[in-house]
């Protein structure tokens, strides 16, 4: 395990990047940091976090004043993490709600009438050639998006009247769109959907580590055949307020930002 003092007044531990079993609680990376510190939090919130991991999302959304702060994760040590993560983080004498920890796969543990006013999710988004065993907190299927296209169906129906979905990946990106945004596109129709390009990666970061793995040409050029051009870091908030359509922010503050919170962790 290890430990970080993250955006203040949390302690979170995690597994050690170099831990090489499949099951294992993801580090702070760039990505929860940018999360993190972009999530749309208010006062009452009802907050839910798919794929829970270490519970940093989630804890950070009941430092912020939520009422309510529900995490799902299918892995037993993400939930072990994030338990002890809570115990260590969370006060009722500073009014912070408790974590609720449910197992079970995206929306399936919970109940029939959870409704929330902020959902948030960092799922796993790596693309993996077929039939390799991989890490579960990265494992996104062949082109990245499984875990996506499995939980945009049950975002609506989940939200309250007028409230949010917030999501950071990295997907892969054509000329045209980045995939990631393709999909929560077509999922919300009637949403707003604002996206913060945070940062661009080559595409050889996808396909370095599995050179010597079976498949893995047939793979890599399946991909490319389909346009294929690169790998963008993405925050997405999908909202019921205002017109319509696809927005496109400014992320440069932030992702500076965040970068200056790393490169403080790794002085100190």
């Amino acid at each position: 395990m290890r430990a970080r003092v993250f955006l203040g007044r949390a302690l979170i531990a995690t597994d050690l990047l170099a831990r090489a079993e499949v099951d294992q609680v993801f580090s702070l990376m760039f990505e929860q940091v940018f999360l993190v510190r972009s999530m749309d939090v208010r006062k009452g919130d009802h907050v839910l976090e798919l794929c829970l991991g270490s519970g940093v999302n989630a804890l950070a959304a009941a430092h912020r004043g939520a009422a309510r702060v529900v995490g799902v994760d299918v892995s037993e040590r993400a939930l072990a993490f994030a338990s002890a993560n809570a115990a260590v983080n969370l006060s009722r004498e500073r009014g912070e709600p408790p974590l609720e920890i449910l197992r079970g796969n995206l929306f399936e543990p919970l109940a029939a009438e959870d409704r929330f006013d902020l959902i948030l999710v960092n799922p796993p988004f790596e693309p993996v050639p077929p039939g390799m065993r991989y890490f579960l907190h990265s494992h996104g299927g062949e082109d990245g998006l499984d875990v996506i296209r499995a939980l945009l169906p049950g975002v609506p129906q989940r939200l309250r009247p007028g409230r949010r979905f917030e999501m950071f990946t990295w997907t892969l990106s054509d000329d045209r769109l980045e995939w990631a945004t393709d999909l929560v596109l077509a999922a919300f129709p009637d949403f707003r959907v604002e996206v913060r390009r945070a940062e661009r990666a080559p595409l050889e970061v996808c396909f370095t580590k599995f050179r010597d793995r079976p498949g893995y040409a047939v793979w890599r050029d399946r991909l490319i055949s389909q346009g294929v051009t690169g790998v963008w870091g993405l925050h997405v908030r999908a909202l019921r307020d205002g017109p319509a359509g696809l927005v496109r922010i400014d992320a440069m503050d932030e992702v500076l930002a965040c970068n200056a919170t790393i490169s403080q962790w790794r002085r100190s």
